[in-house]
């Protein structure tokens, strides 16, 4: 059996987009793209699903709680699930929040840091790395709900893919721009509706299968 960590942020945990800040509901298993991809893959793969609301890539957010760092968690979330043949890092779109004022150069500097601590925690196989595949977020949308806390995040997100891109390249890892074929929702310009996370689920399963893991 093959592993697979799929490891981000709400849109991984699979938040239904918003019409109120405080209606925080979740699409069920077989509707987020976790769920769809192990259910193409089938019983020859594991997919652990972990995805936190508001994870930062390595940022202490001292709102929410220093435990939506993304980077501290990471290493003891790798070793418990050895060995693990491929992570599928979904991150970036909460570093864009106003009041962590990064650059697109640091939101990449972010993921680039995930990725060598990664690439040497040797909990792949036979103590190599696992597999790598870089998911850049799609274009975040202005909205009502989320208009304060992303304030000037929208052309940033426009931007982060070319930027996530060199990273992959850098590092041999497997790139996917969401933008290029996905959406995200009107309502409230932050979160995957349905129909996305279906199409993310078979875009990944095309890519695994090609893999040969």
């Amino acid at each position: 059996m093959k592993t697979i960590l799929c490891y981000g942020d709400s849109n991984t945990w699979g938040a239904i987009p918003r019409r109120y800040f405080h209606d925080i509901r979740r699409y069920k298993y077989h509707e987020r793209w976790t769920g769809i991809l192990s259910e193409m893959l089938g019983d020859d793969f594991y997919i652990i699903e972990e995805g936190l609301r508001g994870r930062t890539t390595t940022i202490d957010d001292h709102i929410e709680g220093k435990h939506k760092n993304g980077f501290f968690y990471l290493l003891p979330c790798l070793e418990s699930h050895y060995p693990i043949d491929l992570v599928i890092l979904f991150l970036g779109t909460n570093d864009l929040k106003k009041r962590f004022s990064l650059s697109i150069t640091n939101i990449a500097a972010g993921i680039e840091k995930i990725v060598l601590l990664i690439k040497n925690s040797k909990v792949g196989i036979n103590k190599c790395s696992p597999r790598i595949i870089i998911v850049s977020p799609p274009v975040i949308k202005y909205s009502n709900v989320f208009k304060n806390i992303f304030e000037g995040g929208i052309i940033k997100s426009q931007k982060i893919g070319e930027y996530l891109k060199r990273v992959a390249e850098k590092y041999n890892c497997i790139f996917i721009d969401l933008s290029d074929f996905i959406e995200v929702s009107n309502l409230d310009g932050i979160h995957l509706e349905k129909k996305s996370h279906q199409i993310l689920g078979e875009k990944l399963y095309e890519v695994i299968i090609k893999l040969h893991l």
